[in-house]
């Protein structure tokens, strides 16, 4: 009896060293599996990162090469467009296109500063550049050098007899709206460069001013009149004009405009 339990017992810590002996292995184990997860964790890192920061700084260096191109393309573009200074000699119109029934977008003072780009072939045009577009102005009218501005006395209109009194008295200011103005002893209306164009009348500096109205290059407001002689400075509501036209009946004033 006392031989069997010695077995039992001998038996029993057999049992627990195996099961003992297995729980360590698997133990190892483990161990093992984790430290090559985690090397291979490492490994992984070690092969990302390096080329994470790679792909980071190629694209810095295409940013960078893309702007340099850029760069030297608005460089080269500036180089190829030159440009030269000249200055009207006149109140000088700004029109889209190169001919005289293109539209008028804005008026150069006498002695205004313009970029220009070139001429054209024909010479007649020049083109210009103002606040980054492109437009023509006649060239005849422009100047390497500034133009003395001698300003011209105003020269009261020759006394014309008038057989009506409402003639002589004045009633205002000549408008767009307003057709007929009485002023300084003569009837005032006005005909548009838009109906009548005008192109034989030889009108130096021609151009249209803030107001709407066709001046020359020295500023006058210009008039047709069959009661004074061609290039007569009169009086108007509107300021000083000279007389280019005629066509007129007889103690009126036309008043010349682009309305």
């Amino acid at each position: 009896m006392k031989i069997k339990k010695i077995f039992i017992c001998i038996l029993l810590l057999l049992v627990f060293a195996i099961f003992y002996s297995i729980k360590e292995k698997n133990k190892s184990l483990s161990n093992i599996n984790n430290e090559k997860t985690i090397v291979e964790n490492l490994t992984i890192k070690d092969t990302v990162k390096p080329d994470l920061i790679i792909d980071e700084e190629v694209i810095k260096a295409e940013l960078n090469k893309y702007k340099s191109q850029q760069q030297e393309e608005k460089e080269e573009e500036e180089e190829l467009e030159t440009y030269t200074t000249m200055y009207s000699k006149v109140g000088l119109n700004i029109r889209k296109e190169p001919n005289l029934s293109s539209e008028i977008v804005n008026v150069a003072s006498i002695n205004a500063e313009l970029q220009i780009v070139d001429n054209s072939d024909d010479g007649e045009w020049t083109k210009i550049k103002k606040d980054e577009n492109y437009y023509y102005v006649a060239s005849k009218y422009l100047s390497t050098e500034k133009v003395k501005v001698e300003i011209k006395p105003q020269i009261a209109s020759i006394p014309v007899s008038r057989s009506s009194s409402s003639i002589n008295n004045n009633t205002g200011v000549l408008t767009k709206s307003k057709g007929v103005n009485y002023y300084n002893g003569h009837r005032e209306t006005w005909y548009s460069q838009k109906v009548l164009p005008g192109g034989g009348l030889q009108i130096p500096g021609r151009h249209v001013d803030n107001r709407g109205l066709v001046c020359d290059g020295d500023g006058y407001i210009c008039v047709a009149s069959n009661d004074y002689p061609k290039g007569t400075i009169v009086e108007t509501s509107l300021g000083a004009g000279k007389v280019y036209d005629c066509g007129c009946p007889k103690n009126t004033i036309d008043i010349y405009c682009n309305w």
